[in-house]
């Protein structure tokens, strides 16, 4: 799990998952909202935006990061098993290719885009609160969330490529193979 900058793709912070943690002061949990917590430390109360893929969006995640204690925003794909989703979001025969469906409540937005006949992707948005769609998508007609989120995802991956094609291990500690060992994300 890591937090990188979107347009530069600087690595802020990143957690090793170590698994279930044992009882006692060093006891960390590791569910989707506890390990963005964590990693959204350093950049509390800075009005960020924050991405997420479907593994760590959530509604209640959404609202906590609202909250003065944090004062982010959050974009993020969800899981369409989600029982908070609508039944009109979710993958029917009924909906035309490219149509939007949103729902807004409480500074939340709720995207469903059908890029596809039968096929949803659903978004949340707590930085988006209209229905807007990205006229610069044409015949697609994107909503702006995402686009947005399209345009923010990609530097976590593009980190990991980064770290996996520049390797700056001290040259004696490569012979050793000390550093095939180790996993850092």
């Amino acid at each position: 799990e890591a937090m990188v900058e979107a347009k530069a793709h600087y690595l802020c912070k990143f957690k090793v998952y170590s698994g279930k943690q044992p009882d006692g002061e060093y006891q960390v949990f590791n569910s989707p909202d506890d390990i963005v917590k964590r990693l959204v430390e350093p950049v509390k109360r800075s009005g960020r935006k924050i991405t997420t893929d479907n593994r760590y969006t959530s509604i209640k995640l959404a609202k906590e990061l609202l909250t003065p204690e944090y004062k982010l925003t959050l974009v993020g794909t969800l899981n369409k098993r989600k029982p908070d989703i609508p039944l009109e979001f979710l993958p029917n025969q009924n909906r035309p290719q490219f149509s939007s469906l949103f729902a807004l409540h409480d500074q939340i937005t709720l995207v469903s885009y059908f890029p596809k006949l039968k096929k949803a992707v659903v978004l949340l948005s707590t930085m988006h609160n209209d229905m807007v769609i990205d006229m610069s998508t044409n015949e697609t007609q994107k909503p702006e969330i995402i686009t947005h989120c399209n345009d923010t995802k990609g530097s976590v991956d593009c980190n990991d490529q980064l770290c996996a094609t520049y390797n700056v291990a001290p040259e004696e500690e490569l012979k050793d193979g000390f550093w095939q060992h180790f996993s850092i994300f």
